[in-house]
C-alpha cells in the first residue's frame, strides 16, 4: 500500500511542557526546509502541567491521549509501557518513514533532511535497511554525539524507521518490556534481515534531566528489563557477557555551528551553575540525594555570595599573568642551549633516576579515560598515570571516551587495558572488539576496585560480569592496608581477583616551584564546587573566603563561567600562594583510605599547606610537613598564623616538598604498579 505521507514524526510526551515546546519548535523549523509531506503525531501520557491544554491548540499536531498515571474512580491507573504508547503512534502513522523523537530533545538543523536522504540512498543501493539512527548526546553531560549498540548492532534512540519494516515484524513488544523495548525492536529488525544504520550527518541534542521525577520512576524498571533483553537475545547474537558488555556506543565529534543547545539554557538558567557538574560526567541526583534541592541551591548562593569581591575582580588578571609567564618560560626553555637546572635539587634527582628506567619492559598499557572537559578530576588522575608510565619507559597510550576501540587496538597493540568498573565508563567500550582482539592477542584487563558504599552498583553482579568477560585483575587508588582490611573488599579476593595498588601522588613533570614569582596571594584553592563538599566548605572556608583575597579555580563555581582546565598552569597559581588550602571528603577523614591529589600537588610546589585531618595523613607524612587543623576554628586560626609567620611556613613547605619527592610522586606509583603487574603475570 502506498504511503500517504513521506515522514511521520512520532513523539511520546509527559509533563515536560517547557522542553517539549522547544522540541516542537525545532521540528517545525526543520520541516519548513523540507519539500516533503510530513505529519507530527504526539502520544501524551496524561500530562497535568499544561502540556495537554497547549497541544489541543496546535493545529499541525495529531494528539492522542492515554492517561498513564494517577487515580481514576478511586483506583490507581495501571501503568502502560513505553512500547504501548509508541505503537499507538506508529500504527497511526501514514509516512513511508517514521521519525521517532523524545519530548526533551532538539533537532540540530538538517537532521531529519539528512536522515531522509541517507535512508533513500541506502534503499536505492539495494540495502535492506529497516532503521537509521541519529547521533545524539546527553547535554550538558557530554561533548560528543553517539549512537547506541546492542550486541554490537546499531539501535535507534532517536531516528527513522521504515514503516513497512515495522509492520512486517509486528511493531514494538509492548508487554514484555517497560524500558528497553527500543533495543529489542532493532534486534527484531536485525533478526528479520533488516539492517539498522547510523546516519553520519544527523544529530540531536537531548536534555536527559528534564522532569527528573518521571525519569526516576522509569529507571526503577531498567535493571529488570536489562535481564529480559539479554535472556531473549543472548543465544541468538552472542552467547557471552551480561548487559554491560552488550550495551555500548559508537560516537562522533561534531561541532554544531548553530549552537542549538543554547535553546535549553533559558529553561534552567537558575540552576545552570550547578549543572556544570554534569560536564564532569557526574550524577547530580546522587550528589544531592540527601539534600533538599532548594536548600542546596540556596546554600550555593549564600556561600558564594560571601566570598570577598576582590577575589573575583583579580581572577582574570591572575589567569592572564600566569599564562604569559608560562609562555615566556616555554620560549626560554626552547631557545636555551644549556640547562641551568640545579642538579642537586631533589626533583631533578628523582626525574633522572626514573628516566626510561623500564625501557626494556615489553608491556604496552592502554588507559581509558575521559577528556578534561568531560571530567577534570578523572582526566587529571589518569593523565598523570599515562605521563608517568611513559616517562619511566613503559609504552602507554590513551583511549578517550568516544574514541574507536577497534582503531586504537589496531594501531597501539596494547598488552593491558585499564579502565573503571563503573557503568558510565564501561559503556564507552565496544566489548565485542575487545573480545575479537583477544582471540589473536594477549590482552590483560584491569578495572578499578570500588565498593557499593561509594556510589557504585551492587558488587556481586559486577564480579559475575567480570568473570564472564575474563577481567584479569582489579586495581585501586586507595591504600593497600585499607582495601585489604575492609570486609567490603573481601568479595574481590573470594572471587579470585588480585587488587593492585596505585595511590595518588604528585606528578613531578607538572608540579614544582616556579622561580622568580612573588607569593602575593593570601590563599589559592584549586577545586570544584559541588553539593557533597558544601557542608565542609561552609564550615572551614567561609571566614577565610570572606575576609581575605585569594584565587579560586575549578568547575562548578558560579562566577567562573568560562572555566577551562590546564594542568600546566596549576603550578603558576600555587607558586603565588601564601597558603595552599586543602580539605578532604568525609570518607577520607573517617577512613585511612587516601589523600587527595591536592595534598601531593601543594607539597610538590612547595606551598605552605593548611589541611584538615585525613586518616592516612600520619602514615604518609611527618607531623611538621603541614599545618593541621582539628576543627574549623583551628583552621581559621592557623590560616592567620601562616600569614603572620612566613619563615615557619616556608620551613614546613620545604620539608613536605622533600618528603613528597622522596616517596610520593606519580613516578613512584607507576613503578609500584608495573612491579606488581609483572609479579602477577610474569612469574
Amino acid at each position: 500500500m502506498k504511503n500517504k505521507k513521506d515522514i511521520s514524526i512520532v513523539i511520546g510526551s509527559y509533563n515536560r511542557k517547557k522542553y517539549f515546546k522547544l522540541t516542537i519548535d525545532s521540528i517545525r523549523r526543520e520541516l519548513e526546509n523540507l519539500n516533503l509531506d510530513c505529519e507530527i503525531i504526539v502520544i501524551d501520557g496524561g500530562s497535568d502541567d499544561g502540556t495537554l491544554d497547549w497541544l489541543v491548540k496546535q493545529k499541525d499536531i495529531i494528539t492522542m491521549v492515554q492517561h498513564n498515571r494517577g487515580i481514576w474512580r478511586g483506583k490507581e491507573i495501571k501503568r502502560r509501557s513505553w512500547g504501548y504508547f509508541m505503537n499507538l503512534g506508529f500504527k497511526a502513522a501514514q509516512g513511508k518513514y517514521i521519525c521517532m523523537l523524545s519530548d526533551d530533545c532538539l533537532i540540530i538543523p538538517g537532521a531529519i533532511k539528512n536522515g531522509f536522504n541517507y535512508f533513500e540512498k541506502q534503499l536505492q543501493l539495494g540495502r535492506n535497511v529497516g532503521a537509521v539512527a541519529f547521533y545524539w548526546r546527553d547535554w550538558p553531560k557530554f561533548s560528543f554525539y553517539y549512537a547506541g549498540l546492542v550486541f554490537g548492532k546499531i539501535f535507534v534512540n532517536h531516528g527513522m524507521y521504515l514503516n513497512s519494516a515495522l509492520t512486517s515484524i509486528g511493531y514494538i513488544d509492548e508487554d514484555f518490556y517497560f524500558y528497553h523495548a527500543d533495543g529489542d525492536l532493532c534486534l527484531k529488525l536485525w533478526d528479520h534481515g533488516f539492517e539498522c544504520l547510523a546516519c553520519p550527518d544527523s544529530f540531536i541534542e537531548h536534555y536527559s534531566h528534564a522532569n527528573i521525577s518521571a525519569r526516576k520512576s522509569n529507571n526503577i524498571k531498567q535493571s529488570e528489563d536489562y535481564k529480559k533483553l539479554l535472556k531473549k537475545w543472548d543465544n541468538i547474537f552472542i552467547n557471552s557477557g551480561p548487559e554491560i558488555q552488550q550495551l555500548s556506543y559508537i560516537s562522533l565529534q561534531f561541532e554544531d555551528r548553530n549552537k542549538t543547545f543554547q535553546k535549553f539554557m533559558n529553561s534552567f538558567v537558575k540552576i545552570k551553575h550547578i549543572l556544570k557538574e554534569y560536564s564532569a560526567g557526574t550524577d547530580l541526583l546522587s550528589r544531592i540525594k540527601k539534600m533538599n534541592f532548594k536548600n542546596s541551591l540556596n546554600s550555593f548562593q549564600k556561600f558564594e555570595h560571601g566570598i570577598n569581591k576582590k577575589t573575583w575582580v583579580s581572577y582574570d588578571k591572575i589567569i592572564n599573568s600566569s599564562e604569559n609567564k608560562y609562555k615566556n618560560d616555554l620560549e626560554i626553555k626552547s631557545s636555551s642551549q644549556s640547562k641551568d637546572e640545579d642538579k642537586s635539587d631533589e626533583r631533578i634527582i628523582i626525574l633522572e633516576s626514573f628516566d626510561k628506567k623500564y625501557i626494556n619492559n615489553k608491556q604496552r598499557i592502554l588507559i581509558h579515560m575521559p577528556k578534561p572537559e568531560d571530567s577534570p578530576g578523572g582526566f587529571s588522575l589518569f593523565n598523570n598515570l599515562y605521563q608517568s608510565l611513559n616517562y619511566i619507559g613503559i609504552s602507554a597510550d590513551v583511549l578517550y571516551f568516544g574514541e574507536s576501540v577497534e582503531k586504537k587496538l589496531e594501531l597501539f597493540k596494547p598488552t593491558c587495558l585499564l579502565t573503571s568498573d563503573h557503568e558510565s565508563w564501561l559503556r564507552w567500550i565496544n566489548w565485542h572488539e575487545i573480545q575479537n582482539y583477544r582471540e589473536k592477542n594477549d590482552l590483560k584487563i584491569g578495572l578499578t576496585a570500588s565498593i557499593e558504599e561509594y556510589g557504585n552498583t551492587p558488587l556481586l553482579p559486577r564480579l559475575e560480569w567480570a568473570k564472564k568477560v575474563q577481567v584479569d585483575f582489579y586495581y585501586s587508588f586507595r591504600s593497600r592496608s585499607y582495601f585489604e582490611s575492609r570486609v567490603e573488599y573481601k568479595p574481590f579476593f573470594e572471587a579470585g581477583f588480585s587488587i593492585l595498588n596505585i595511590e595518588f601522588g604528585a606528578n613531578p613533570l607538572l608540579y614544582f616551584p616556579i622561580k622568580g614569582i612573588e607569593r602575593d596571594i593570601d590563599y589559592v584553592f584549586l577545586g570544584s564546587n559541588n553539593p557533597d563538599k558544601m557542608e565542609r566548605y561552609n564550615q572551614y572556608f567561609t571566614e577565610i573566603f570572606k575576609n581575605y583575597k585569594g584565587f579560586i579555580h575549578g568547575p562548578g563555581w558560579t562566577r567562573l563561567k568560562k572555566f577551562q582546565m590546564n594542568t600546566e598552569l596549576d603550578r603558576y597559581f600555587y607558586s603565588r600562594a601564601k597558603v595552599g588550602l586543602n580539605l578532604h571528603l568525609q570518607e577520607q577523614i573517617d577512613w585511612p583510605c587516601e589523600l587527595n591529589e591536592r595534598t601531593y600537588m601543594l607539597a610538590a610546589c612547595g606551598v605552605p599547606q593548611l589541611i584538615d585531618q585525613p586518616g592516612l595523613l600520619v602514615e604518609h607524612f611527618s607531623s611538621d610537613c603541614f599545618f593541621i587543623a582539628d576543627n574549623p576554628k583551628d583552621y581559621y586560626d592557623l590560616f592567620k598564623f601562616i600569614l603572620d609567620n612566613p619563615e615557619e611556613a616556608n620551613r614546613r613547605s620545604e620539608i613536605s616538598r622533600k618528603e613528597v619527592l622522596a616517596k610520593h610522586t606519580t613516578l613512584h606509583r607507576a613503578e609500584q604498579f608495573i612491579k606488581q603487574y609483572d609479579s602477577l603475570f610474569n612469574n
